[in-house]
């Protein structure tokens, strides 16, 4: 017993300090595909849309050329950021509202 306790705690020493990094398994979709419902315009410029999904997303920008009916795809960015892409192929950060 004592000879497989000290043949551990030497393998224990040999990786002391290495971290084994698991990528963990995410079953969220990367990205969605729907189809806008609705185009609204705040007075401060951003664009709320909401999606044939029951989704509702917000995103800035004064030259955005979508209409309902237009079909959107959004996908995940980095840190946790959402990209939204337009037919016109434009992609703009979106934040989800509901």
């Amino acid at each position: 017993m004592a000879a497989g306790t000290a043949a551990s705690a030497s393998t224990d020493a040999k990786s002391f300090g290495l971290m084994k990094h698991v990528v963990p398994s995410d079953p969220r979709p990367d990205h969605i595909q729907a189809k806008v419902t609705r185009v609204d315009t705040s007075r401060l410029g951003s664009i709320r849309l909401s999606l044939d999904n029951g989704q509702v997303w917000t995103f800035d920008a004064t030259d955005a050329l979508i209409h309902a009916g237009d079909p959107i795809t959004i996908k995940r960015g980095a840190l946790g950021s959402f990209l939204l892409t337009t037919p016109a192929h434009h992609t703009y950060k979106a934040e989800r509202l509901q």
